[in-house]
């Protein structure tokens, strides 16, 4: 049972009154400040689940992290807490939780970047690549709907869904040449037969589109690409309509469920990037030649790259030194 002084600590209500609350609020009030007063889990060996989904988490987020503290909510426990979790935020993270392994239904003609619909065959690369990369086995989320609320309550409205001006460049070589390519087939061991025979197919291959002589080979081809790679932010669009779809759900599941809040519609849009908002501009250093000479070039690539600028100086100088020794 809660006391007031919990009660008034969270923000909530006692009586008849109901506090109004649209669902982005409520659940931030349900992770950072009643699911902590849950202690953590019983200190033991971690099960199979447990340990696959910290290779999960790392495909994820690319980091490792330390679940073990944690309590059932999958948040850090508040030792500091009187009280255990308002059954309000109980009822928020079960309507959450039913939703994690829910498969998505991403309609065929999904497109979660119209930016780059110029770009044709290589969006749609792009997006079957972020769709691969959500949903591995084409159904289920990677990512569970309750790490997606979590984050969302720790970082905020993320801006990752933001896409930069998009440019489509050619493969290139080192030295700013352009690579060149051209398909061919080879015999490749694909397997072995029941008589212990090697299994041969022809598996087509890309080799180098030039000749010894520097020219082009009969059906010579460049490849194309995306810069920079929309990747992380089509698949940032994607969290951020499950995780609208998320809030669509606890609100119709939630809503005049709950004892002490009259829960409000969410305020989180789903496609934030069709509301015509601009990218915010970088500024970045100007290292054009132009008035100023190499003065004003050198002073900018000093501020950009100043270990290497030094290398630069270092080397002057010794290559000075050693002609006034000659």
């Amino acid at each position: 049972m809660q006391n007031r002084d919990a009660n008034a600590k969270s923000g909530m209500q006692t009586g008849a009154g109901l506090n109004k609350m649209n669902v982005d609020q409520a659940l931030a009030w349900a992770w950072r400040d009643e699911l902590p007063k849950a202690p953590r889990i019983a200190d033991g060996p971690d099960g199979y689940l447990a340990a696959w989904r910290k290779v999960s988490g790392y495909g994820e987020y690319l980091t490792l992290v330390d679940r073990h503290g944690i309590n059932r909510y999958g948040v850090v426990p508040d030792f500091s807490a009187s009280a255990w979790p308002h059954p309000d935020a109980v009822r928020l993270h079960e309507a959450v939780a039913a939703l994690d392994g829910a498969e998505v239904d991403l309609p065929d003609d999904w497109q979660p970047a119209p930016e780059l619909t110029q770009f044709g065959g290589l969006a749609m690369r792009a997006i079957a690549r972020a769709v691969r990369a959500i949903c591995p086995d084409g159904r289920t989320l990677r990512i569970a709907a309750t790490d997606l609320v979590l984050r969302h309550v720790i970082l905020g409205d993320s801006e990752a869904w933001r896409m930069e001006p998009t440019e489509q460049k050619i493969e290139r070589h080192a030295d700013g040449r352009p690579r060149w390519f051209v398909r061919s087939m080879m015999p490749m061991i694909t397997g072995v037969d029941a008589n212990g025979t090697d299994i041969v197919a022809m598996v087509e291959i890309e080799t180098n589109g030039m000749t010894v002589a520097g020219k082009l080979k009969p059906g010579a081809h460049q490849k194309h690409y995306l810069d920079p790679d929309p990747l992380d932010t089509l698949i940032a669009r994607a969290h951020r309509e499950v995780l609208a779809d998320v809030m669509a759900y606890v609100f119709e599941t939630c809503s005049g469920q709950l004892e002490t809040i009259d829960l409000q519609p969410p305020e989180l849009t789903a496609r934030p990037w069709e509301t015509g908002e601009a990218m915010p501009a970088r500024v970045l250093p100007d290292l054009r030649r132009g008035r100023g000479g190499a003065v004003t070039f050198w002073r900018a690539y000093r501020e950009r790259f100043p270990r290497d600028y030094q290398q630069r100086v270092d080397k002057a100088r010794w290559d000075a030194g050693r002609l006034k020794l000659g």
